[in-house]
């Protein structure tokens, strides 16, 4: 009986271990292979630089800036390796003045870890001029990665600005929706940067390189580029958007060119700021100073502006009225004011227009026409003919969060 159980417990043992063996080997193969691979080949993804904005005539509205980005090799925290990060830190200080110590080892510690074995971010953007001259003596060093990196300009500083927006930093959030920020690290914030966001910033491109143990280059696999340098041509004319911001000059308000077929040649929010410094950076002073200005300098009156309508109403107000209750030839006599509900409603014509038909009304804008048809008309006809005619709706402009005016209506709309 106890021989039975011995050479049935080892032809079990046997079986068991061929299950096993003939799993990891054939149903598993493809697994193991593909872990394998992923051991021996590294993917490096290739950065897409970012495409340009240029007004109607083809003068540059937002560019990129030569420059480069330093690295620093991983694991180098350790007690070993201290040593050496110092070193290359110290080198890259006598080489490059400009630089601090204490913010590139700030930024090597802040992705430092055992488990990363890419290099790593010490200095996002070093001017091309700043890094030829000792380009050749860094680039011998293995510690040390030279990147090319481009950095946005705004040529025209300020003009066009709430249009125009701007890039900045990428957040957690941002890179959370889109990885690729990762690697580029600028995402555009406001006004067309952020609206065409996506074709601006391109595609990255995929390098495969086979790599050894000790996560050396061996060979280059495959390379495919990306997709980059897209150029964006607006409809605005940055020389008549210059005039437009030398009329507002220490001044308030919001103005708007548009061609005949609807294309805008010229719009401008005021007072504006200077994009350079949301790339480069700014003081929490001066950050404070814009943010807490009782002119607003970072609302953009375009399109998050809600003003009443003013004169600019009339025409529209006058179609209605002529083309439902009131007739062409409905006049009204303007003493240049209107009393109701125990207050007085003036026309800007002190001595009033007297006898006034649509033509006139809408030649002179006189004010008080507009007031008694309205008595006649009632509030829910303009406010339904009014909404017909686009106010209350948003325009589609391409600049992202626009807000939507309020067209006022004492019945509930479903």
């Amino acid at each position: 009986m106890k021989t039975k159980l011995i050479i049935f417990f080892f032809i079990s043992t046997w079986l068991a271990l061929i299950v096993r063996v003939f799993s990891l080997s054939i149903n598993s193969h493809s697994h193991y292979v593909k872990l394998s691979q992923q051991n021996t080949i590294k993917h490096e993804m290739i950065a897409p630089v970012r495409g340009e904005i240029v007004d109607i005539k083809g003068r540059p509205i937002a560019i990129n800036k030569l420059g480069f980005r330093l690295q620093l090799a991983p694991h180098l925290t350790g007690k070993k390796n201290k040593e050496v990060l110092y070193k290359e830190l110290e080198v890259l200080k006598k080489l490059l003045p400009s630089l601090s110590i204490k913010d590139m080892l700030k930024n090597y510690k802040k992705k430092e870890s055992f488990y990363n074995h890419n290099y790593i971010d010490i200095v996002h953007f070093v001017p091309y001029d700043e890094i030829l001259p000792v380009y050749s003596i860094l680039n011998l060093r293995e510690n040390i990665k030279i990147i090319p990196a481009p950095k946005r300009y705004y040529p025209y500083e300020n003009i066009a600005a709430h249009m125009i927006g701007y890039v900045a930093r990428a957040n957690k959030k941002d890179i959370s929706k889109d990885k690729l920020l990762g690697l580029i690290g600028y995402v555009g914030k406001t006004g067309i940067e952020k609206y065409y966001n996506n074709y601006l910033q391109g595609k990255s491109g995929i390098r495969k390189i086979q790599v050894n143990a000790s996560n050396q280059k061996v060979a280059e696999l495959s390379y495919s580029k990306a997709d980059e340098d897209k150029k964006l041509k607006l409809t605005i004319d940055m020389e008549l958007q210059t005039y437009m911001s030398k009329l507002f000059e220490g001044k308030v308000g919001a103005m708007v060119v548009m061609n005949v077929d609807g294309s805008i040649l010229a719009a401008g929010s005021f007072p504006d700021y200077d994009l350079n410094i949301f790339v480069s950076g700014m003081s929490y002073k001066m950050y404070d100073d814009l943010a807490s200005s009782l002119d607003h300098p970072f609302t953009n009156k375009l399109i998050n502006g809600l003003y009443p309508p003013g004169s600019s109403i009339k025409p529209m107000l006058g179609l209605l009225y002529i083309s439902t209750d009131l007739s062409s030839k409905w006049q009204v006599d303007c003493k240049s004011s209107l009393h109701l509900g125990g207050r007085t409603f003036r026309c800007w014509k002190r001595k009033g227009h007297r006898g006034t038909k649509i033509v006139k009304a809408i030649r002179e804008s006189c004010d008080d026409y507009f007031y008694k048809g309205s008595l006649i008309l009632g509030n829910h006809k303009m406010s339904t003919g009014l909404k017909r005619y686009g106010l209350g709706k948003k325009t589609g402009v391409d600049l992202p969060n626009e807000f939507i005016g309020v067209v006022p209506s004492r019945r509930m709309e479903t």
